[in-house]
């Protein structure tokens, strides 16, 4: 089976904004991978995008 991919641009959001969507994408697509490409983001969101929601950042 082919793996599908999600790609995503965030900049200036913090965990909260982009918890639905991460969230969102794990439950309705668990094979895919979701790839975010974020600018300005605190130490706090990319260690939740990383750890928490298995994003690839």
């Amino acid at each position: 089976m082919k793996k599908n991919l999600v790609m995503g641009v965030a900049t200036h959001y913090d965990w909260y904004a982009l918890e639905p969507f991460v969230l969102s994408c794990k439950r309705n697509c668990p094979s895919a991978d979701l790839v975010l490409f974020v600018d300005d983001i605190s130490d706090f969101t990319r260690d939740k995008l990383i750890r928490g929601g298995g994003v690839n950042c």
